[in-house]
Parts: C-alpha cells; sequence; structure tokens
C-alpha cells in the first residue's frame, strides 16, 4: 500500500464519474425537508447543554465519587502524590491520574474545585460533538454532500440522547469525557494522517499515536483502542505500524514504568493488581450486548443496513462508494467499543458509563450510514435515474433515526439540583464546622474541606483496598478505636465491613434533617422517585464513650458497664422484655436507636414489642433540685417511667412511638431530701411496645 495520497476514496481506487458529479440543487421540499430532519438532533443537543450548563456550578456532589477526585487532584497540586500506601487519609481510586492531574495543575489559575472539573468534562463532551460532525463530513463526497449535514447531526443527537440512559455522566468530575475525547480524536487522527506522505505525515501520526497511548492514563481500558488504532494503521498504510507502535509504547509502557519508579511500585497495585481481585459477572457481560445494541434498535438496524449494502455493492457492482468507506471504517471500531462495553459493566462495582464509548461510536457509525446508504444506492441506479432518488434513499434513513431520536425524548429537569439542594450542601457544611475535631465522611470527603477540615479516605477505596487480598489501611483502625474524629457523617446505606470498627467504637447519634441531606443526580444512588435519588448523608456518628458530665451533676445511671446494676424486675424475677443486662445497638427487627449516651442504653425490646416487664430502679436521695433522663419507644399509657417517691408516683411520661430518645428533665424541688426509685414500666404488647431508656442524672 501506498503511502502516497490524501484523499480516503484512494482506499478503495478513483471514484466513478458518477460518484463525483455534484448534486444538482434541491427542490424547495427537498431542502425543508433536510432542514427538518436537523430538529430532533438539535434538540438532543439543547437538551444535553440545559442540563449539563445548569449544574456545572453546583458546589457539591453530583455522584458519589466526584469529591473523591477533587482530593486525588488535591493531591497532585499539594505534591503529595497519589500512589501511595494505602491509609486512613487517602487511597487512591484505581484509575490512572491524566484526569485529576491535568485539574491539580491548573490550581495554581482556577483553583481545585466542582466547576472546574466539571468544565473540562463539558468542554470535552462539546469537542465530541463538533468531531462527530467533522467524521461524517470527511467520510463523504460531492454527491452525498448534503445528507452528511443531516448525518453529523444525527450523531449528535444520539450521542446527547445516551446522556439520561447512562444518568447523566458526560459533565461529571470524572474522567470519561475527556478519554473519549483523547480515543476518538487519537483515532480519527491515524485515519486522516497514516497516508499523509512525507514526513509531515509521519510526524501528525505520531501526534494521533501520542493521544492514543496517553488515553491509558485517563482509563485503563485505552488500551483496547491503543490496539484498534495500530489495527487502522496496518490497514491504511503498514509501512508507519512501526512508528505507532513506538510512540503509544514509549508513551504507555514508559509512562507506566517511570509512576511505577516514583510511587514505590503503589502504581501498578492500584491499576492493575487490586483489580484482579475484584469479581467479574458474566451475565452482565453477556447482557450487555443486548444493552447496547437495542437500547435506539432503529440505530442499530440503520447500521445494519447501511454494512449490509456496502457488502452487496462491493460484489455486485466491484466497488462502493466514497460514502460508504467510513462506514465501514468506523463499525469495527464500533464493535470492538461495544465489547470494551461489556466488559467494563460486567466488573464489580461498574456503572452504565461503560457503555459511553459503544454509544458514541454507534451514534457515529449511525451518521455515517445516511450518506453511506444514499451512495450505495446510487451505484445499483441506472446512470439516467432521477438525482432525487440519491436524496430520498438517505433520507428516508434518516427520517427513521431522527424518529428514533423524537422517541427518545428526555426532560434535564431530573438532572439539575433545585434551590432546596443548595441549601441542604449549605446546612450539611454549617453542621460539619460545628463539629469539634475532624470529621470522617466516607460518601463525600470533598465536604469536610468545604467545612474547613482535613479530607479522610473515600469509602471507594476502602471496598477497593478490603475487596479480595484484603490490604493492611493504616491508621484506620487506630483512628476509629481512639476516637480520633469528632464525628462521621454516613449515606443511607448498611455499614459494611471495611469499617466494622467504627461500629464498636462509634454510635449513630441521630438523622441529618432532609434540610440538610444533598441528593446525587448521577450514577450510584441516582434512583429518582420524584427527581430525588437514594443516596444521601443520612446519619450522625459520634465517639461511644461516656457523655461529659457538667459540673453540678450527679450520674445516677447511664448503664456504661453493659448492667443495669441494683435495678430489679417487678417479683424479683427477670422480666422478658427488659434483658438481662444494657444493650449497645438495636435489638433484632428494631430501628436505629439515637441519642443515647455512650455505648448502652436500656431497653424493654428484648422478645421485641410483644414482651412485656417492668424494672425498679434502686433507691436514691433527691438532693438536687431536678432529674434529667432520655427516652424513646412507643407512646401508649401502658409504657411509661415513673418516678417514685413515698410510694406514690410523683411523675410519669411515656415516648413519642420513636426509637430517637428525647431530653426529659423533671423538677424536684418540692421533694428534695426524700428517697425516690425509678420505675420502668412495659405493659404494652401491641406496635410500639417498647421503651428506650439512658443518662439518668441529677443535677
Amino acid at each position: 500500500m501506498s503511502s502516497g495520497g490524501t484523499n480516503s476514496a484512494s482506499i478503495s481506487g478513483p471514484r466513478s464519474g458518477a460518484q463525483e458529479a455534484q448534486t444538482p440543487p434541491l427542490s424547495g421540499w427537498a431542502r425543508i425537508g433536510l432542514w427538518l430532519l436537523l430538529v430532533p438532533g438539535l434538540g438532543q443537543l439543547l437538551l444535553l447543554c440545559i442540563a449539563m450548563f445548569s449544574r456545572i456550578g453546583y458546589p457539591y456532589d453530583l455522584e458519589w465519587m466526584e469529591g473523591g477526585l477533587l482530593t486525588h487532584a488535591q493531591r497532585v497540586a499539594d505534591g503529595t502524590g497519589i500512589y501511595v500506601e494505602p491509609s486512613v487519609d487517602f487511597i487512591p481510586y484505581l484509575y490512572t491520574p491524566l484526569y485529576p492531574g491535568i485539574i491539580g495543575m491548573l490550581s495554581p489559575l482556577f483553583g481545585i474545585s466542582y466547576w472546574v472539573g466539571r468544565a473540562l468534562s463539558i468542554a470535552s463532551t462539546l469537542g465530541l460533538c463538533i468531531l462527530l460532525v467533522l467524521m461524517v463530513r470527511r467520510e463523504s463526497d460531492a454527491s452525498t454532500k448534503k445528507l452528511t449535514y443531516v448525518g453529523g447531526v444525527t450523531a449528535i443527537g444520539f450521542f446527547a440522547a445516551t446522556y439520561p440512559w447512562v444518568e447523566g455522566w458526560y459533565d461529571l468530575v470524572r474522567a470519561d469525557s475527556l478519554f473519549m475525547l483523547m480515543i476518538i480524536g487519537g483515532l480519527w487522527g491515524v485515519r486522516n494522517w497514516s497516508r499523509t506522505p512525507g514526513m509531515e505525515g509521519v510526524a501528525r501520526l505520531a501526534c494521533a499515536a501520542s493521544l492514543l497511548g496517553l488515553s491509558f492514563f485517563a482509563k485503563q481500558t485505552g488500551v483496547f483502542f491503543v490496539a484498534t488504532g495500530g489495527f487502522l494503521v496496518l490497514v491504511l498504510n503498514w509501512r508507519r505500524v512501526p512508528i505507532y507502535i513506538a510512540v503509544t509504547g514509549l508513551l504507555g509502557l514508559g509512562g507506566t514504568w517511570l509512576l511505577n519508579k516514583m510511587s514505590a511500585k503503589w502504581f501498578w497495585v492500584y491499576i492493575y493488581e487490586t483489580h484482579q481481585h475484584h469479581d467479574f459477572n458474566m451475565d452482565r457481560f453477556y447482557k450487555s450486548f443486548g444493552n447496547m445494541l437495542w437500547h435506539f434498535p432503529v440505530m442499530t438496524i440503520v447500521i445494519a443496513i447501511g454494512i449490509f449494502l456496502t457488502l452487496a455493492t462491493l460484489i455486485g457492482r466491484r466497488r462502493v462508494p466514497a460514502a460508504a468507506r467510513g462506514l465501514a471504517l468506523w463499525t469495527p471500531v464500533f464493535a470492538v467499543a461495544v465489547l470494551v462495553g461489556a466488559i467494563g459493566w460486567g466488573t464489580e462495582f461498574a456503572h452504565f458509563n461503560a457503555y459511553i464509548p459503544a454509544m458514541l461510536f454507534g451514534a457515529l457509525c449511525a451518521g455515517l450510514a445516511i450518506p453511506c446508504i444514499a451512495g450505495c444506492i446510487a451505484l445499483w441506479l441506472p446512470a439516467d435515474a432521477p438525482s432525487p432518488w440519491l436524496q430520498r434513499a438517505g433520507m428516508l434513513a434518516a427520517l427513521a433515526l431522527a424518529v428514533q431520536l423524537g422517541l427518545a425524548s428526555w426532560s434535564p429537569a431530573k438532572f439539575i439540583p433545585s434551590e432546596k439542594e443548595y441549601q441542604a450542601g449549605h446546612q450539611l457544611i454549617h453542621t460539619l464546622r460545628e463539629v469539634e475535631g475532624d470529621v470522617f465522611i466516607p460518601y463525600h470527603p470533598w465536604y469536610a474541606r468545604l467545612a474547613g477540615k482535613d479530607t479522610k479516605v473515600h469509602l471507594m477505596g476502602l471496598r477497593d483496598m478490603s475487596t479480595g487480598k484484603v490490604w493492611e489501611i493504616r491508621g484506620l483502625q487506630e483512628a476509629l478505636t481512639s476516637h480520633a474524629f469528632g464525628a462521621i457523617v454516613f449515606d443511607n446505606r448498611p455499614v459494611g465491613p471495611e469499617l466494622r470498627a467504627m461500629q464498636r467504637n462509634y454510635r449513630m447519634d441521630d438523622y441529618l434533617p432532609a434540610s440538610a441531606s444533598p441528593h446525587v443526580f448521577t450514577g450510584a444512588g441516582a434512583v429518582w422517585n420524584k427527581a430525588v435519588s437514594t443516596l444521601v448523608p443520612r446519619s450522625i456518628w459520634v465517639p461511644n464513650r461516656p457523655l461529659e458530665v457538667p459540673a453540678g451533676t450527679r450520674v445516677l445511671w447511664n448503664f456504661e458497664d453493659g448492667k443495669a446494676a441494683g435495678w430489679t424486675s417487678e417479683g424479683g424475677k427477670e422480666p422478658t422484655a427488659w434483658g438481662r443486662r444494657a444493650v449497645s445497638r438495636p435489638l433484632a427487627k428494631q430501628g436505629p436507636v439515637r441519642r443515647y449516651g455512650g455505648r448502652y442504653y436500656l431497653s424493654s425490646f428484648h422478645g421485641g414489642d410483644a414482651a412485656k416487664g417492668t424494672l425498679r430502679s434502686p433507691p436514691f436521695v433527691i438532693d438536687s433540685s431536678s432529674l434529667s433522663f432520655r427516652i424513646s419507644g412507643g407512646s401508649s399509657e401502658n409504657l411509661r417511667v415513673e418516678l417514685h417517691v413515698d410510694s406514690q408516683v410523683l411523675k410519669s411520661v411515656t415516648g413519642d412511638n420513636s426509637e430517637r430518645m428525647q431530653d426529659i428533665t423533671w423538677n424536684l424541688a418540692a421533694a428534695e431530701g426524700k428517697t425516690a426509685t425509678i420505675v420502668l414500666i412495659d405493659d404494652e404488647s401491641g406496635s410500639w411496645g417498647h421503651l428506650n431508656v439512658d443518662e439518668f442524672w441529677i443535677h
């Protein structure tokens, strides 16, 4: 194959005279038809822009791993490095470093913030849209030139229409859009410059190879597209394969060696070794092919028709139009992207963003199929066939795709945070600022920085290093056992095994109110019910050490020995309801008990709501003017905390049908100097048939 020639038509020989002919001017109705076919694609682009630009300035996590990437960028800016020994302070994501590295390098100009990362992703997304149009226009000839405008806009439309399916991933503080811009830009460069003659062609191909080689440092799946680029060079101009291999190898392998050496081999641990301990789900892998190919069925069918016509024309007419060569070239790349998507979604912890490469190249092929179909049909028509047939064939394919895009219309509203979400974020940051000491917020570590505190490890890092081979996480157990954090803020998810020490050394003190719980809008947990996601900061955990006792206060009972020493059951037998000991966590089938003090409290839920029992305290002298305690549970009159003085019930209170303990204070000035007892009564067997009590203090 010659290295000369710059026109893509030379791949399969010169164009025929019919192909070179300029298309006659369109009739007025045909022009209107072409313009109308642009509407669905432009509408999808408009929806995408509304969604992206409406949330670029949202100062909190749109997706639960955004803040963690900002932490990566901050470490790049600070020079502390990303690939370090796992510790309570930081564990990197299992990604390569290019994206946070760019944000970190831009920090002297713009600082580190959500909007900087999102601006980089949005710029990449818009760059992809521009490239889609240019790529469809490039794979054409004069006879199908007007249809390439429709094809390019249609390609943008399908790419934009994928946004809601992948739950709004294009504009996040994540590497996906930048990665795709590098991939498609590099492959297009290979397509355009592999046959450019002389040193200019060599230099340009080296630039394209550099983009593909560096794409590995945006996402590891770049290696698949590096191989794809090598295949394209082999097909287009095999003599330049060594140049391509040299450039991609130097950047990819050389960069990996350098980063591994600089990080004392931790780079390879994170970007490769740890991945080997993650599960791979074959069911998800196989299911992915149907997910991607039939999400937009018309898109796949039109591409298939274009490929069929190309093969039929090649066999029947011994040549293909220039407008078909683009689809023939990029469909194998689409196939590789589908395979990459299936592998990505089969991997543990993966999400639908794994499908973005397939949907992007699918959108490109759909746009290319429009002029392809028109060009192939033109070769089957007689030389004197009316020229409108050429336009009609392509417009029919474009119409089918336009209908699919119209049916795929979506609302940006559910992706855009409301003013309520802004206020919830502000309130949460205010709450974190009020905490004395460090705050550990594993789902959203950047929130700690917004509150003026140090960031700590992201939960994803803890999970990664606790799967398969369990790596030691320096300082984590010590920090939890020593109560190094003034508070831990946890999302509404179960506490996993990676944080068992948290459950042993911290207790859930309370739920955050909805007014201080900003939602995520993309990715894990972004399951909408009336535009509300299910992943939110939900609970505050505090050290389970005994509460500080104010001056002038005497602790009667806080049950921190795990017992109810001196308390007796009515009749002298241990009541079923109150059990044998104090408890340190909710009992079976009981909701979270909150706002108790220290580690232990008393509960009459032993045996569930149906169990009954009465517990009486040892006598004590009322030597101060007030008594305080905490109570939660049912509100029935058969559930009571009573104060008995001189065999009389002086005070009594019930719960409020909640597991959240309330502070109760009784004025005892009139009974000072007398002897009293506390009686805990559970004589209720129905719903909410239990009480929880703690912290009996006399002031």
